[in-house]
């Protein structure tokens, strides 16, 4: 038996109490702008479900970070000069060390990261990305979203509909695959550029309506 057959037959009969989330190693590939990639699956295997919602969010968190590099943010919010790049969190947070952990890493523009959280919508300060949480009322929830709008902030979310709703980049675990949507429509009212890569990679995007 091969290698590689035997670590497939070691996942088939490994125990699990939490189902294996399949995450699309080829998506960070391409954006990466790996000339072969390929939407491919990784299977994750997790003992517990606690264990298994912090992998989740450990590899949000990097989706986040990866597409971060492919938005162009209008200069009324990143000024040139601006040494710095604030992703905001709002709500209750289930990100945790994983968020932290983007924390000194650099921005496509080499500005440092740096990572703020907020308890509610009323709190939301200067950001150039602003996290929703899931767990967010309704009510913050639009609140938030005419802040992140007001500064012209990129807002992404795992949240239900979040992209329906007007947030910009809707995260969603579907058929055991991290994808997303993209609400264009929302990210140009901000003056917010989304790479064609990006566009190309989503399951969805929502366009403004062409006038005739």
């Amino acid at each position: 038996m091969t290698l590689g057959a035997q670590q497939e037959l070691r996942l088939q009969t490994a125990p699990r109490r939490f189902p294996s989330l399949v995450v699309t190693i080829g998506v960070w590939m391409a954006l990466l702008g790996h000339p072969t990639a390929t939407v491919c699956g990784s299977v994750i295997h997790e003992r517990t479900e606690e264990g298994g919602i912090q992998r989740e969010y450990r590899l949000k968190a990097a989706f986040i970070y990866r597409i971060c590099q492919y938005v162009t943010l209008p200069s009324t919010n990143l000024p040139p000069r601006s040494k710095t790049y604030v992703i905001g969190l709002v709500g209750p947070d289930p990100y945790g060390a994983a968020l932290d952990a983007l924390a000194g890493k650099k921005s496509s523009g080499g500005r440092v990261v740096q990572i703020q959280r907020y308890r509610s919508a009323r709190s939301i300060g200067r950001c150039q990305v602003l996290i929703i949480s899931p767990r967010l009322s309704d009510a913050d929830l639009r609140s938030a979203l005419k802040k992140a709008h007001a500064m012209k902030a990129l807002t992404i979310s795992d949240r239900s509909k979040f992209a329906a709703a007007g947030g910009m980049i809707a995260l969603a675990i579907r058929k055991k695959k991290l994808r997303f949507d993209v609400n264009l429509k929302a990210a140009k009212k901000s003056g917010i550029t989304v790479s064609a890569r990006l566009l190309r990679l989503a399951d969805t995007v929502i366009r403004a309506k062409e006038s005739h």
